[in-house]
């Protein structure tokens, strides 16, 4: 017999980036189907745009660059007035970067992963975290892969060594927010198979 898990969140609000496909949108729309007022979180305008339609009712959008500080502060603020808060954040947005040998690695495609990933993380809870503690209430889930909890011998490409790295130090932050924040809010690691 399968069994379908429910949760009621209909009192409460989540932001999600990387909101316009994949896990991300498939975290929104289980949200929104358990009571949840929806923001969205994307720098793929259209592709919002298209997702929100496929919503029963109206959902929020914002286009972001998640590695842009007056970026990410702009669409808390408007995801604060048009859902009334923020009370979950989904860490959803990364990129797994190009294959490439670490001496034939681009520097500035390295840095477009760390900044996603990792710095991506960071300030979204910057801008989020306030509001969550003002209302002593919070949840944050930072999805990564499991490339960041294992160290395999094995990995012998780089695409999984900088999936590791940024992944690891994902993880690193997500503990140190969860013993920073305990009395506050709830940090959670979901690693995905």
């Amino acid at each position: 017999m399968k069994m379908s898990v429910t949760y009621d969140y209909k009192d409460r609000s989540a932001v999600i980036t990387g909101g316009a496909k994949g896990i991300g949108l498939a975290t929104a729309k289980r949200f929104h189907a358990s009571g949840a007022k929806v923001s969205l979180w994307d720098m793929d305008e259209s592709r919002l745009n298209e997702v929100k339609d496929t919503f029963p009712d109206n959902i929020d959008i914002q286009v972001v660059d998640v590695t842009n500080w007056d970026s990410v502060n702009a669409a808390a603020e408007n995801s604060l007035k048009s859902i009334g808060g923020a009370d979950i954040l989904v860490n959803s947005a990364g990129i797994a970067g190009p294959n490439f040998k670490t001496w034939e690695y681009p520097v500035e495609e390295w840095l477009k992963v760390v900044d996603i990933d990792l710095n991506g993380t960071f300030l979204c809870c910057r801008a989020l975290v306030p509001f969550m503690r003002e209302n002593k209430y919070g949840r944050i889930v930072n999805i990564v892969s499991d490339g960041g909890k294992y160290n395999k011998a094995t990995y012998d490409c780089f695409f999984e060594k900088n999936v590791k790295a940024t992944d690891g130090e994902t993880v690193s932050y997500t503990h140190l927010r969860a013993h920073e924040t305990r009395h506050d809010l709830v940090c959670r690691l979901l690693l995905e198979k």
